[in-house]
This record gives C-alpha cells, structure tokens and sequence, in this order.
C-alpha cells in the first residue's frame, strides 16, 4: 500500500462510521483494489479499452484547508457506487458506465462541499441542486452529459434504503430531470453528426482504393520493421531505411495509418460495425473467412447481450471486407506476434507499446482509432467533420432505411444488433435525414402527407407509420405543391419505381418494385394473389393504406370479430357451468 493510502487509511476514514471491519468485508469482483483506497481500479468490462477509462480517482481537486470534510462526501460516494453495482432494484450497469457515474458523482460532491459547504447530507436542500443545475447549464453541455450528471444524484433517492446516508427529499420529480436536460441542452440533435449520402459514398470509395493498392505500403512496412529490429546501436534505422528505399520513414508513417484508417473505414460502413465488436474481433474468427470460401464473420458483442460473457453475432461479408481484413491483419501482424495476442485491432509497429506508468498495452484504443481515421480524413481531403466511428453506423442505418423506407425497422434492428426498436428509430429518425432521399422520394411522400396535413385525407394501415415518419422532415423542408407539379410527379413515380395503386373496399394497395415482396397476399410464384387477400392478412400487411371513406368499414369488420369472440368465450363459460 502506497503512503497516501496509508494517511486515507489510517487517518482520513478513521473519523467515518464504517469501522475497518465494514469496509474489508466490502471486496466485490468488479472492484481490483481494496475498497479504502483513495483511486479505485474497476474490472474493465471491454478487455481491450484503455485501463484509465476504468479508473475512479478520489482526490480533491484543490487545497483541502482547515476543518474540510472531503473525507466524508469520499465514503458517501463510495457507498453509493457499491450500492448502485450490487442493487437489485435499479438496471444492472456495467463497469465501464460506473466510472463515468463515479465521476459525476465526485464532482457533485466536490461542489456540496467546497461551493455549498455543506457539513454532511442531512444539510443538502433543494436550493443546493437547484444552484448545482445552474452550473451544468452554464457549461453549454449536451443532453446526455447533462443527465449523466444528474442521475446520480436521482439514484441518491432511489437507493435510500441501501444507503448508508441519502437526501431527505425528492430531488426530481415526474421527469423533471429529463425535461430540464432536454430543455437545457446545448445539442439539440443529441447525436453524433452525420455523414451525408455523397460524403460516404466518397469516403467508402476512396478507402477501397487504398486498400486495393496496399502492397507497396505493407511491402515498406515490413522492410523498416526488419530493419529497425537490426540495426546496431548508434545507427539510425530510419536514416538507413531512407537510404536503402529512397523512401522518408515520415512518409512512411503516414502512409501507414493512413491505410489503417482507410481499411478501418470500410469495415465500418459495411458491416455496421460497432467501435467495441470491432476491438474485439478475433483473429481466429477473421482468419476463418480469409483462408476459406466463408462470407460468414463470426464475433462478439457485449453492449447490448446483458451478459458478462458477451454474445456471438454474425455477418454476411464482401470481398471489399475480406480485402480490408486482410490489410489490418498485415498491419498488426509484428504487434501480435510481439504481445501474442488474438485481437484484430492491435497498434502499429510504429507506435509505442508502453504508456506513462509503463505498462505496456498492444490495443488500438479510442484515441488511436480516431486518430488513423484522421489521417485517412487528411490523405482524402476530406474535412468537413472530424470522423468518427459511430458515424458509419448512423450512415449505414440511414442509408438502408430510405433505400427499403416501408417496414424495414425490424429488419434493420437485426442487422444492427439493437435490443429495441427505439434505438433504431433514433438513428434514422435525423434532420440531415432529407439528404437522403431521391428528389422522387421527397415528391412522393410529400404528395401523401400533404393531403394528411390538408385534411383531405387520414392515413392509416400497414403502410402509415412508415410515411408519417417523413411528417417532420417534409414540413421543414418541402413547400406546397401545386396540382401541376403533383401531376408530373405522379408521373414520374409511375416510371420510376413501377408504381401500382389497386383500390379494394377495404382500402388501397401501394405496390412498387421495392415493396411488392412485404405483401401478405403473394402467391407461391412471388405474385399478387386476389385469393389470398382476406381481412387477416391485411391487417398486418405493410402496404396497405385505408383513408377516411374505408375507416368505418375496418370498425365494422372489427366489431363483428369482437362480437364473434365475446360470443364464443360466454358460450364457454355457460358450457363450464354445466358440468
């Protein structure tokens, strides 16, 4: 135990209500050092993140003067943490996002004690908060930064019977705390930038490119490494390098991450991938597609599987995924035969293994990943925004839903991996969104909802909730169409997208080449089938629409199917009393 744990131990908690006894008993698996130390190593729950992400350190951040009480705001937020982990009443979290909670929490406690001067939390009222919410705002943070203050502060409630101490009051009431984030916001969006359809296209076709023509690079990497492994002691390997290739070890460098990048990006694009799948792929599971006729990538994902253990996924690949596998692979190679790891994303052999406190790490940590996508940005000229990872994911949701815009969120919820819905309406629920679409598609669905917005007509079934989706965007970007330009519209959408509106009596058929395979009534040949059409498959059918005219033909249908149920279950409970 280091000195400064010794003076916590032996004098700044000797005054706390935890006896010695209490606070050795506290030894949970998710936390790697004894509980009285003065910074605390959380289990990481991602292998390959960067240790300090992990790390909660409970030192004041200024003099602590005469008569301070840090000490105590230390041991109630330590109280909390192990109450918030081990609770069986709030969602489980993971390490990774109790760190972070940690430090809201340190810093709320910071301000109680040395802002407000409280003596302890009996002392804390809601004039106290009411000033601490005023510092977030004045802060111009985001909605989520704002409420990952607060919630710490909501659970200080929450978790009073668990609590050795807790507030005496409710700190926020109904969603008040949601409201004032949501109200006090600085990002209204709330949501990493997106990428624009041209910008993707752009920035997937040049990294293809820099993949394609990888081998020089690779061919030089390899040979400076061999050098640099070689060289005597007072000789300059990069001096030698250039001499022998004509080639400077700074260009070198930048080709390097470059490529790195580039390979990175497509990846990225397509297959979706998330930041930490990709982190954690295994080279066991990318060697199984490269070395065979498999298209198939096994992997791991463990941010949404709700399991320590994490869950296996798995995703169709094309050769330009294969072919930039193969380059990272490459890439990594000196790295993983050095650190004999099995991880994909491993640093380059131009970087440095070790860091300030000298433990080495072979990973490609955050910073390092957003650092090779920068120089990929730089070497494409492109510079509108900085890249970053969770961009491609937007960009691939976004693009996939307006390519199959009617009953495509489930699908793609697959295909990203998310748990709920919500989360994939999020990423293509976008004001950018607009770009997106073809000016036919925008001409479309503004023709439609704008008989909505009119009152002309009420759109429901299958088909509507994939087009009010466009309600918002169209009212920010559209203006009203005269009968003219709807006409030329129609028109053109005929020729397009091969377009066939069959009227029934129950409502409308919208079938277009793109649609036409979610019907409920084709055949077994993948047609149309007038025979299968009956009230149970258009109900749940995606294309089809009912206006005002056949609403009251749906009521009536469905009254009738109620009156039968209602009639067979009384019918069964006379039956039952028979007996």
């Amino acid at each position: 135990m280091n000195d400064l744990n010794k003076v916590v131990k032996n004098v700044v908690f000797s005054t706390n209500q935890f006896s010695e006894i209490t606070m050795q008993q506290r030894s949970p698996s998710w936390l790697l050092c004894d509980y009285i130390n003065y910074v605390w190593t959380l289990k990481r729950h991602i292998k390959t993140d960067e240790l300090s992400r992990y790390t909660i350190d409970w030192s004041p951040k200024r003099s602590l003067g005469i008569n301070n009480r840090w000490d105590y705001w230390v041991e109630r937020a330590k109280d909390q943490l192990y109450c918030r982990m081990e609770t069986l009443f709030l969602d489980n979290i993971k390490t990774s996002t109790l760190a972070g909670y940690g430090r809201s929490l340190r810093k709320f406690y910071s301000f109680l004690c040395f802002e407000r001067k409280c003596f302890s939390l009996q002392d804390v009222g809601k004039e106290d908060i009411d000033v601490y919410k005023k510092t977030l705002v004045k802060r111009d943070l985001s909605r989520a930064t704002i409420e990952g203050y607060l919630l710490p502060i909501l659970d200080l409630f929450k978790l009073g019977k668990e609590l050795q101490e807790t507030l005496t009051f409710n700190p926020f009431r109904g969603d008040e705390l949601w409201s004032f984030a949501r109200k006090n916001t600085s990002n209204k969006g709330g949501h990493t930038e997106t990428l624009l359809p041209g910008e993707i296209f752009y920035l997937i076709n040049e990294a293809i490119k820099l993949v394609k023509n990888a081998d020089k690079t690779l061919d030089l990497l390899d040979k400076y490494v061999f050098i640099k492994a070689n060289v005597l002691d007072g000789q300059s390997s990069a001096s030698i390098f250039k001499k022998q290739y004509n080639y400077p070890v700074s260009k070198l460098i930048v080709d390097t991450r470059a490529l790195y990048g580039a390979a990175i990006t497509v990846i990225l694009v397509l297959i979706a991938e998330r930041k930490h799948e990709l982190a954690l792929r295994s080279s066991k599971d990318v060697l199984g597609i490269l070395n065979s006729e498999l298209d198939i990538l096994y992997g791991l994902e463990k941010k949404t599987s709700g399991s320590e253990s994490g869950k296996r996924t798995k995703v169709p690949v094309i050769k330009e995924v294969k072919d930039a596998f193969r380059v990272i692979m490459r890439l990594t190679s000196h790295k993983r035969l050095e650190s004999n790891s099995q991880h994909v994303l491993l640093k380059l052999p131009l970087q440095h293994s070790t860091s300030g406190n000298t433990n080495k790490s072979y990973y490609l940590h955050t910073n390092s990943l957003y650092s090779v996508l920068e120089v990929f940005s730089q070497s494409v000229n492109f510079t509108r925004v900085t890249l970053r990872p969770h961009m491609f994911r937007r960009a691939f949701a976004m693009l996939w839903m307006w390519r199959y815009e009617i009953g495509g969120l489930e699908e793609l919820s697959l295909l990203l991996k998310h748990n709920q819905s919500e989360f994939t309406r999020a990423y293509t629920d976008d004001e950018d969104v607009w770009q997106f679409m073809s000016d036919v598609e925008q001409k479309m669905t503004f023709s439609i909802l704008n008989n909505a917005f009119l009152k002309k007509t009420t759109i429901n079934g299958g088909a509507s909730a994939a087009l009010n989706r466009y309600g918002r965007l169209i009212q920010a970007n559209s203006k009203l169409l005269d009968s003219t330009a709807i006409a030329e519209f129609i028109d053109d959408l005929i020729v397009s997208k091969n377009l066939k509106v069959i009227p029934h009596s129950d409502g409308y058929c919208f079938i277009s080449n793109s649609t036409k395979k979610n019907s409920k009534c084709l055949d077994e040949e993948g047609e149309l089938s007038e025979a299968k059409r009956e009230e149970k498959r258009c109900v749940g059918c995606p294309n089809l629409c009912i206006d005002d005219k056949r609403k009251e033909h749906w009521e009536k249908r469905i009254q009738l199917h109620q009156n039968v149920v209602d009639s067979y279950a009384s019918s069964e409970v006379h039956l039952a009393s028979m007996f």
